[in-house]
């Protein structure tokens, strides 16, 4: 469905940097906007220098902020809602065969959308929109409309996640949050490139994982991570969970424990089991933000995840 206000909006910038911008919808919104969802930030892509996007923002009495010239970024304020406009953007020359050590500007549509993570954010609509002819308009090179209509997250290509090991979590929280499933290609490589997870900037991986927690059934999300072998490298502490007995009170091991302790707490938050003058509250009480982007239930479900890591390290055997 269409934003009416925002595609108002995204015609004024267009119409302030001019037909040579070749601005373009990009990103989550263009894939959320193909599937009928209501998306979040609108992105734009335009072949022009970020400097140049400023000078005509300028001109046309819009107001903008160079919020990450060096990576081709500008924000352009619209009545007080920001939309990032980014210079079109290839890789430059890799350290180490890993991360690039920088972007380059100045390059094609194409080999913007090519640098791109995965194939259903690797789409581009020019802008304005037409509605009449819009998945026709779409630039797709990777095949991205293809593998919505497929429901699967497949990667651009395959070194995505050695150049940045996040876009390993990145995969799951997509797939899980639209529903969809992973290319068995793009599952293999993420099997094989999660120690390159210990890599990455850890607050950029918290920031995934919370993500990951905020969506529905987080003991199927764990299950998950921990299949593909990414959890004991984030939260080592876990694996020696897995078969650890407990007393006769208990009829679980403690992994086994763990996640049933997700699933009720999951139940919880859903009203099961509260009186009913207690669901909205009790749901209030868990939305509420306590370091923003994170809630009360966030870290919640990481407490219960948590919760009894010490055990391997304590446990102790006694006669019965």
């Amino acid at each position: 469905m269409i934003d009416a206000r925002r595609a108002e909006v995204v015609g004024r910038i267009g119409a302030a940097l001019g037909p040579e911008a070749q601005l373009h919808l990009v990103g989550g919104a263009l894939r959320d906007l193909l599937l009928g969802r209501s998306g979040g930030d609108w992105d734009l892509a335009t072949a022009l220098d970020p400097r140049e996007v400023m000078a005509r923002a300028k001109a046309a009495h819009l107001r903008s902020l160079p919020t990450g010239l060096q990576h081709g970024t500008v924000t352009i304020l619209v009545e007080g809602e920001p939309y990032e406009v980014t210079s079109f953007r290839g890789d430059g020359p890799y350290l180490d065969g890993r991360r690039p050590i920088e972007v380059r500007l100045g390059v094609s549509l194409e080999e913007d959308l090519a640098r791109r993570d995965f194939t259903i954010n690797a789409m581009a609509l020019p802008l304005p929109v037409d509605l009449d002819a819009l998945a026709q308009s779409v630039v797709d090179p990777a095949g991205g409309l293809a593998d919505l209509q497929e429901r699967r997250v497949r990667h651009v290509r395959p070194t995505v996640f050695v150049h940045d090991p996040v876009r390993l979590l990145r995969a799951l929280r997509i797939a899980g949050g639209l529903g969809f499933g992973l290319d068995a290609e793009t599952e293999a490589l993420i099997r094989h490139g999660a120690p390159l997870l210990a890599n990455a900037a850890m607050e950029r991986v918290r920031d995934e994982l919370f993500q990951l927690f905020a969506q529905p059934n987080p003991a199927a999300r764990v299950q998950r991570l921990d299949d593909l072998g990414l959890l004991t490298v984030i939260l080592p502490e876990v694996a020696p969970l897995k078969g650890l007995q407990q007393n006769p009170n208990h009829h679980l091991d403690v992994w086994e424990h763990t996640l049933e302790v997700l699933r009720r707490l999951d139940a919880l938050e859903h009203g099961e089991g509260l009186a009913e003058d207690l669901v909205q509250p009790v749901r209030h009480a868990l939305a509420h933000t306590t370091c923003a982007p994170r809630t009360r239930g966030a870290l919640l479900r990481l407490a219960a995840l948590l919760h009894d890591v010490a055990k391997p390290q304590t446990c102790a055997l006694s006669p019965q």
